[in-house]
Parts: structure tokens; sequence; C-alpha cells
């Protein structure tokens, strides 16, 4: 059997379809980015090619919906990139919290949350009490506080209230700037509707608190360490 070039537009046009699901489906690519559009648009492509040598209505018409619905969706997520801009703070936590968010995720994100601004003596949170939502440490200096003792410091790229902030828990301590500072904040109910919804971000911020926590416990660690050699 000779394959013509045909027929090898119609493997590249089925190719072009099922390689591009198959990787939606298994998480490689987003479905509103332009992979998954390029995808289709090639493989609608290529099988009208294929269609040339042996025409049939339907198929053709299917592959030609496939084809122009695929360059407005491109056309569409080039809009959408154009006007997806980020401040210089918000390019920081992007770079330490949201390493690997698409950028629609990343606006999604940052839309939900407040900057703020304290001075030093300011708490953050109250040992005891309830954790009102997670802050991004953007600029500062922070103390931990444990019974009035202090035990830990936080600094620039640190999250606070990680630990309790999405179950409402009391906190574990008290956290209180020493430094002008500047956070990111997300308040609880904001932040728990965002991550139900969109399982990038829940699985990106999941993942950025875990490797916080446990970031945290060597710094502590380490600290007890030192403590106990004094």
């Amino acid at each position: 059997m000779t394959l013509s070039i045909f027929d090898l537009f119609g493997f590249f046009g089925v190719a072009g379809h099922v390689l591009g699901y198959g990787l939606l489906q298994t998480g490689y690519i987003r479905g509103h980015a332009y992979s998954y559009a390029l995808f289709n648009a090639g493989g609608a492509g290529f099988t009208l090619l294929a269609l040339v040598a042996d025409f049939n209505l339907y198929s053709a018409t299917i592959q030609a919906f496939f084809l122009t619905f695929s360059v407005i969706g491109m056309i569409r997520v080039f809009l959408i990139m154009r006007r997806l801009n980020f401040s210089y703070e918000e390019r920081r936590f992007l770079a330490t919290k949201g390493r690997g968010l698409s950028r629609v995720a990343a606006r999604k994100l940052l839309d939900q949350g407040e900057w703020r601004q304290a001075a030093p003596g300011q708490h953050v949170t109250k040992q005891g009490e309830p954790v009102e939502g997670l802050f991004f440490v953007s600029t500062g200096v922070l103390g931990v506080l444990v019974d009035g003792t202090k035990v830990a410091e936080l600094h620039s790229g640190d999250f606070v209230g990680e630990l309790t902030c999405l179950n409402r828990l009391p906190a574990t301590a008290s956290v209180v700037t020493t430094s002008p500072t500047r956070t990111f904040f997300l308040e609880t109910e904001r932040l728990r509707s965002i991550m139900a919804a969109d399982t990038e971000i829940n699985g990106h911020l999941s993942a950025s608190m875990r490797e916080d926590i446990s970031r945290k416990l060597v710094r502590i660690n380490e600290r007890v360490s030192v403590m106990s050699n004094d």
C-alpha cells in the first residue's frame, strides 16, 4: 500500500486532534492557552487538506468549524495576554510564590487580594486569636513570638498565617512587625473560594504553603540548636 501526500495530511490531522486533547486531559497544556487551540487548528487544517483527495462535506464542515473557532480562540488569548500587566510587587510575589502559574490564573489570584502597609510594632496575627487570612511579606521584617518570647523572624518572601488561615484556627504565635512592612493579603473566605474554584491556583498555593512551612521549621530548629549551645 502506497501512501499519498494526502494520506500523510490525514495522519497529521488525526495526530493534532488526538495529541491536543490527550495533553489537555493529562494536564500538560491548559485549555485557555495558545497550545490547545494550535493543536486543534493544526489538526483541522491538515484534515481539510487530506479531504481534497476524498472530499466529504460533513467532515469538511466539522473541520472548518474546528479551524475557525481555534483561530478565534488564539486571537482571544492574544487579546487577554495583552491586557495582563503586573506591577513590580506583583512580579516579585509570583516569582516567589506563583512560579509556573499561567498569566491568567496569576491575574485572577492577585485580583482577590490587597496590598497593605504596616508600621513597626503592629500585630499581623495574635497568638490564640483567629487568623483573618494569608499574608505574603513583600518587604520588611516581622518577629514571631510564642508566649511573649521571640522564636523566629520572617522576611521578604515568607507567608504569615499559612498554617491556620484556611480553617480559621487560632494563631499558634503572634507575628509583629519590627520594621516598616508591606504585605499582600488574601482574606480567608476569598482564598478558600478561589482555591476551590481553580485547581491550578489550588495546586500552586498549596505547594507554596507546604514549602514555606518546611523552610520555617528548618529555621526554627536551627535557632533552637544555637540557643541550646549557648
